[in-house]
């Protein structure tokens, strides 16, 4: 399966689950410090709904970024994996994209998403991210 990485302004993303304030504030620290992000976000290609990668979104928008790097997805294909965290949610594909269309957000950590074969790893700098050019 081919990866591909998209600058996505970041309002423009839409997140199925809520996050911890604490984490966030911790890891926007260490996005700072490091100067950017090793990883991308994961999300749904049609929606653009936020499988993966909520509290890193956070951090960006306490960085006070424009934009995120993005792997879109094909959500509904047999490459995305999807399980329950907790066992008072059996969550499905479905209602994730649900609950981020209609901010009705899950608890934190609710779900976890795989993509089948691993994801590109990817480093994007800070400041390409400051700016919406």
């Amino acid at each position: 399966m081919a990866q591909h990485i998209k600058v996505i302004d970041i309002q423009r993303l839409l997140p199925h689950e809520n996050k911890q304030a604490a984490k966030t504030k911790r890891l926007a620290k260490q996005i700072y410090k490091d100067g950017g992000l090793f990883r991308p976000l994961l999300a749904d290609a049609r929606t653009l709904a936020l499988l993966d990668g909520h509290h890193r979104l956070g951090a960006l928008k306490l960085l006070r970024c424009a934009r995120a790097p993005v792997l879109l997805v094909d959500y509904h294909g047999p490459k995305i994996r999807l399980f329950s965290r907790r066992k008072k949610y059996q969550a499905n594909k479905a209602e994730v994209i649900s609950r981020a269309l209609s901010h009705k957000l899950y608890p934190i950590k609710t779900t976890r998403h795989l993509v089948v074969g691993g994801r590109i790893k990817k480093f994007t700098p800070l400041l390409s991210l400051k700016s919406k050019n």
